[in-house]
């Protein structure tokens, strides 16, 4: 799983923090990997960093496309319109070769053929890879552009033909986003500390480290973890990353032990008459 979040450097000067786990799941089967699922696209004028969830061989396809594509990007929207081409294209490639080649059909003739025929076996076929596929590659992408940062969300979505361009959400606003396994239980996390993208590095690393591990709750999310900085200055990794997420684990426990006496004091405090 994976979580990217905003904060404030200085003035209108914004950063982002992106953590990830490194386990690596096949159904019901996790095994903890030694590669990190961070991704640095660029670092130079235009800064892109992100992390991407479900099918590696999806996630490696689409990395290797959106850095050859963005090359040339010169602003932000250029990047949202690349993320969407890049998804296209796999999609576009997979039902090519399942569906149209073995057929000898091409895109033209298929297209026909579906709006003849929109039940035909040829678009259920295709449709079940479209659909497959969308529920297979999860992105969540930081990109810096001057002194602002803005976030793109790629998401399953359901599609009404196997060519519609695929959902990207921008999320710069809110200042976070989480994908793959346990992404609801960090998601609801950061809510309830009240993350706030204006505060500085310091609060919304350890906000973010203890979402990440609140995920681990969930089956297939790993305890070990990365993390990665994009600002001003360009994106690297913490050197001291270990030491920071064995202090917000026992931060997280803390936590833990004073909820549950909390808990305790207040069901002690009930009164149930007959």
């Amino acid at each position: 799983m994976g979580i990217i979040v905003k904060y404030r450097i200085s003035g209108e000067q914004e950063g982002a923090i992106l953590v990830a786990d490194r386990m690596i799941s096949w159904g019901a089967i996790g095994v903890e990997y030694n590669v990190s699922k961070l991704e640095k696209v660029r670092d130079d004028s235009l800064k892109i960093a992100g992390v991407a969830a479900r099918s590696e061989a999806l996630i490696e396809e689409f990395f290797g496309k959106l850095r050859a594509k963005c090359e040339n990007a010169k602003c932000f929207d250029d990047v949202k319109q690349i993320v969407s081409d890049c998804v296209s294209g796999i999609i576009v490639d997979k039902i090519t070769d399942a569906v149209l080649k073995p057929m000898g059909m091409d895109a033209a003739r298929f297209l026909d053929l579906m709006e003849r025929n929109p039940t035909h076996q040829f678009v259920g076929e295709a449709m079940t890879i479209r659909q497959n596929l969308s529920n297979s590659l999860h992105v969540v992408l930081a990109v810096r552009e001057g002194d602002s940062l803005k976030l793109i969300l790629q998401q399953p979505t359901f599609s009404y033909t196997p060519y519609s361009s695929p959902e990207i959400s921008e999320l710069s606003k809110l200042g976070f986003a989480t994908v793959g396994t346990g992404s609801d239980s960090a998601w609801w996390t950061l809510v309830h500390m009240g993350y706030d993208p204006a505060d500085d590095i310091k609060i919304n690393l350890t906000k973010a480290l203890l979402a990440k591990i609140q995920a681990e709750e969930s089956h297939g999310v790993g305890k070990n973890t990365d993390i990665m900085i994009l600002d001003n200055k360009g994106i690297r990794g913490i050197p001291n990353q270990q030491s920071l997420v064995d202090t917000a684990r026992r931060v997280y426990d803390k936590l833990i032990k004073s909820q549950k006496e909390i808990i305790r004091k207040a069901y002690q405090q009930v009164s149930i008459s007959d």
